[in-house]
C-alpha cells in the first residue's frame, strides 16, 4: 500500500515515483496499491485530484496508466482518509503480508520552522487543508491502528521521521519501521529497484524487505552522485522498542537524579552529538556515546553504553550517503534542544507524545528539567496527561 500525499510543492516527484512503480507493476503474488493526490499547479494540470488503484505495468514516462480510478478530492491530512484507504486496500487486495508506504512532507514529531508554514507531523494537502495543517504523529499512528492491520513494515518516504519519538508512537502498529533521520531528497525511494526485488522474491519477510529498501535507496543515491546530496535511511525492528523505551526512561530518571553534578556534562554531550536539519534533533547513538565519555558517574556510563548496544540491535540496517560524521550516525534521532531551540509551545506538545505518557520519569522530564532554571525535578513538574502546558507546582 502506498499513501502518496503530493498536493503540494513536491508533486512532480510523486509522478516520477509513480512512473517507477509502473516500470515494475503488480504481479500475481504482489499487489502494488496506491492512493495518490497531486497538485495541478505543480503538474501542469495533468493529474487527477485523487486517484486510487492497483498499479500495473506501463512504460510511458510521465503518464499514469489506466489502472486507476478517480475518487474526487480527498483531504490527505485527515486521519479518516488514511484509515479508509488502508481498509479499502486490505478488503480488495487481501494478502499474507502487508507493507505501507507513507509519502509526503514530514517533520518528525514537531513543526516546520520556515516562516510561511507551521504544521507538525506528516502530509501536506494544499487544496483541502492549506499549508498550515499536517496530520500529527499521534493522529497518524491512530489512523493506522484503526485499520486493524498490523503491518510487516511501514516505510516513511519523507523527511525527519527517523526519531525515537516516532518509533515509540507506532509500537504495535508494525513489525518494522523504515525512515530517515534527516532531510530526505525529493527523488525519494528507488521504487523500481525495490519493487523488482519484491516481485522476484514475494515471500521475503519484513526484515528482508526493510533491508532491501534501505540498501536500494543508498545504491540509488550513490548512482546519482550529485555534490551536496545527502541521505540517511534506517530500519528498526519494533519487537525491541518497548524494552528500549524502558531503558531510556531509566536513563532519564538517573540523569534527573544527578542533575546537580552532571548537568554541564549532559549538556556538553548533547551539544557534541550529531544533529540534523532541526538542530534539536540529536542522533541518539551519538549522544549516548558522548554521554558515556563525558559523565563522571560510573552507572550513567554503563547505562549509556548498554543503551547504545541496545540501539544497535533494534536498528537492523542503517544506510548513509554524503553525511559528515557518518560513522557516528546510529539510525535514530531524539529531541534534545538547548535553551535557544525550544519554541514556546514545544514542551507542552512534546508531553502529549506516547513516549512521554509512560508512568514515572520519561525523556520529557529530562528535557524539561534541563531547560528550566531549577536543578531538581520536584521544582518543575512535566505534566504527562490531561494538560497542554508545563506548570509550576503549588
Amino acid at each position: 500500500m502506498v499513501y502518496l500525499a503530493a498536493d503540494n510543492d513536491i508533486s512532480h516527484a510523486a509522478l516520477v515515483d509513480i512512473d517507477e512503480m509502473e516500470e515494475v507493476g503488480s504481479s500475481y503474488n504482489v499487489n502494488i496499491v496506491v492512493q495518490a493526490e497531486f497538485s495541478s499547479v505543480q503538474t501542469d494540470g495533468g493529474a487527477a485530484p485523487t486517484i486510487r488503484g492497483r498499479v500495473m505495468h506501463d512504460a510511458r514516462p510521465g503518464v499514469i496508466g489506466p489502472w486507476h480510478e478517480e475518487i474526487g478530492n480527498r483531504d490527505m491530512t485527515d486521519p479518516v482518509t488514511l484509515t479508509e484507504f488502508i481498509t479499502w486496500a486490505a478488503e480488495n487486495y487481501p494478502a499474507d503480508r502487508y507493507a505501507l508506504v507513507l509519502w509526503s512532507h514530514g517533520s518528525g514529531w514537531k513543526e516546520y520552522t520556515a516562516s510561511f508554514i507551521a504544521p507538525k507531523g506528516m502530509f501536506i494537502d494544499y487544496t483541502s487543508a492549506g499549508r498550515s495543517v499536517m496530520m500529527t504523529i499521534g493522529e497518524l499512528a491512530r489512523a493506522v491502528r484503526e485499520s486493524g492491520i498490523v503491518f510487516d513494515i511501514i516505510n516513511f518516504d519523507a523527511c525527519l521521521m527517523g526519531m525515537y519519538e516516532v518509533a515509540y508512537e507506532f509500537r504495535g502498529a508494525a513489525d518494522h519501521l523504515v525512515f530517515s533521520e534527516g532531510l530526505y531528497p525529493s527523488y525519494g525511494d528507488s521504487y523500481d529497484t525495490i519493487l523488482r526485488e519484491l516481485v522476484n522474491s514475494p515471500s521475503m519477510d519484513g526484515s528482508r524487505l526493510a533491508k532491501t529498501i534501505t540498501g536500494k535507496c543508498r545504491e540509488f543515491y550513490e548512482q546519482i552522485g550529485l555534490d551536496g546530496l545527502v541521505m540517511t535511511k534506517s530500519a528498526v525492528d519494533m519487537s525491541g522498542i518497548d524494552r528500549f523505551h524502558a531503558g531510556m526512561c531509566e536513563l532519564a530518571e538517573r540523569l534527573c537524579d544527578c542533575m546537580d553534578t552532571e548537568q554541564a556534562r549532559i549538556e556538553d554531550a548533547r551539544d557534541a552529538a550529531v544533529c540534523f536539519e532541526y538542530p534539536e534533533n540529536r542522533d541518539l547513538g551519538s549522544f549516548l556515546n558522548e554521554l558515556a565519555l563525558l559523565t563522571s558517574e560510573p552507572d550513567v556510563r554503563l547505562m549509556s553504553e548498554d543503551l547504545r548496544k541496545a540501539l544497535s540491535r533494534i536498528v537492523i540496517c542503517n544506510e548513509i550517503y554524503g553525511m559528515d560524521r557518518a560513522d557516528e550516525i546510529s539510525g535514530m534521532s531524539i529531541y534534545f534542544p538547548d535553551q535557544h531551540q525550544a519554541a514556546e509551545d514545544d514542551l507542552s506538545r512534546y508531553a502529549e507524545l506516547a513516549c512521554n505518557r509512560s508512568p514515572g520519569t520519561t525523556w520529557g522530564n529530562l528535557v524539561s528539567m534541563i531547560l528550566s532554571e531549577s536543578k531538581t525535578l520536584d521544582d518543575w513538574e512535566y505534566i504527562l496527561a490531561g494538560t497542554d502546558s508545563i506548570v509550576e507546582p503549588e
